[in-house]
């Protein structure tokens, strides 16, 4: 059954020259060869819209732990309180700069100024099939 998410993490690392993703929310084996993540992940993406399509911000693992922050706030409810229990590891905090939350701004998919590059589906599938080159 189909799930539409707001956003999604996912890592990718390449073993000599072989491109395995890690998807924690998957039912795949971890890791798992880029392609056969790709193919399972999205069996009909030439059916969606160019709206329903997915987009991609490839970030630097080492800017992602330095910049990225998130104090949780993203899994309130609009009264207060938490959607699910909180985890029990503290928050993430960058270790460059006092920002408590930047998440919606690695998240906002028009903001191409932003951390790591923008891609299509159709332009990621085509850089991670160069990665693994």
């Amino acid at each position: 059954e189909p799930i539409f998410w707001d956003y999604h993490v996912t890592l990718l690392t390449l073993d000599t020259r072989d491109l395995q993703l890690w998807d924690f929310d998957s039912t795949l084996p971890l890791p798992t060869p880029f392609s056969q993540w790709w193919h399972a992940t999205f069996p009909l993406l030439d059916l969606l819209s160019e709206r329903e399509k997915p987009y991609f911000r490839v970030i630097d693992s080492t800017v992602f732990l330095r910049k990225f922050s998130s104090d949780r706030r993203h899994m309130k409810r609009s009264e207060g309180g938490w959607q699910a229990p909180v985890p029990p590891w503290p928050i993430i905090q960058s270790s460059e700069d006092e920002t408590t939350h930047n998440l919606s701004q690695f998240i906002d998919m028009q903001d191409d100024a932003f951390y790591g590059t923008l891609h299509s589906s159709e332009s990621f599938w085509q850089w991670a099939s160069e990665q693994a080159t």
